[in-house]
């Protein structure tokens, strides 16, 4: 595993995050949060198309209607289809009182999970919920746990029975037990932490169960064996990886987001910094679960 990530596409994000393969069309989906924007890449043609969205996203999902679920920091929106040359809004609204959301997947079981993170980046009232698309109420909204500065990445064992997820401020990025049938957690473990090496963001698992962990401000991406062991480094010529996935057609090129600015909002000027990245690897990741909805 010693390829060198190049960059296939010099999208120049503020902050790219949440990449997403899609199998059926074959191109990758993420979002710039900090000037916001859903992006859509074709690796086959090189090409590329973007969407303006209303207000600042925090994760998106595939439909497995079709379509897409695009999370914003205190809401969110499902569409079937990004509308030509309009900008996406927001439909439903959440009450997180001073929480917001910040990155989320969908689970084995096709439920959506988001961690939530302190607007003011101070206070550990961020939580990890697992979330339910519905009328917008609350009710679709159930902690899962809580106490947390800035939520980050998740990922999923290929048996479905760990939970992995970063928690940024802290670099710990930790482990849950997991009931495959119930989709319900037990207590949280610690699994590594980022010393010295930047900070834990996004994450994604391969199909060895090995973690992905973009390390923003480090570099690099590290991938741990399922003890916590550091297995290896995939180092990068920017500063900040935002997060990483698998894509595809055997899901062995792992694409990998970055910025342009750091976890602050101070913006550095780097040669290639914010774009889209690539790597060939001799391992395979999961496929993207879909949510139910």
């Amino acid at each position: 595993m010693h390829a060198q990530p190049t960059c296939v596409l010099a999208c120049d994000n503020e902050l790219g995050e949440c990449p997403i393969w899609c199998p059926t069309t074959r191109r990758l989906w993420w979002i710039d949060v900090a000037r916001p924007t859903l992006w859509r890449f074709d690796p086959a043609t090189g090409a590329s198309e973007n969407w303006p969205l209303s207000k600042p996203p925090a994760a998106i999902a595939l439909r497995r209607s079709g379509g897409l679920l695009i999370l914003f920091r205190r809401g969110y929106a499902l569409i079937d289809a990004p509308p030509p040359g309009a900008a996406i809004g927001q439909t439903h609204g959440l009450d997180l009182g001073e929480e917001r959301f910040n990155d989320g997947k969908v689970a084995p079981d096709g439920r959506m999970w988001v961690g939530s993170m302190d607007r003011a980046l101070k206070s550990p009232i961020g939580r990890l919920y697992r979330f339910t698309p519905d009328d917008g109420a609350d009710s679709g909204l159930q902690p899962m746990d809580e106490g947390f500065v800035l939520s980050n990445g998740l990922g999923w064992s290929p048996d479905g029975r760990a939970l992995y997820f970063a928690e940024t401020r802290s670099k710990h990025v930790y482990k849950y037990d997991r009931d495959p049938v119930s989709g319900a957690i037990g207590t949280r473990q610690l699994f590594t932490t980022l010393d010295g090496e930047g900070v834990p963001d996004g994450l994604t698992v391969d199909a060895a169960g090995h973690i992905w962990i973009a390390a923003f401000g480090g570099s690099a991406v590290h991938r741990f064996r399922p003890d916590g062991s550091l297995a290896s480094r995939t180092a990068l010529p920017v500063e900040h990886p935002t997060s990483c996935t698998f894509g595809g057609d055997d899901l062995r090129v792992l694409y990998i987001t970055s910025a342009r600015r750091g976890i602050e909002g101070n913006a550095r000027a780097m040669p290639q910094a914010g774009g889209l990245w690539a790597v060939r690897l001799d391992v395979a990741g999961l496929p993207e679960t879909p949510l139910s909805c």
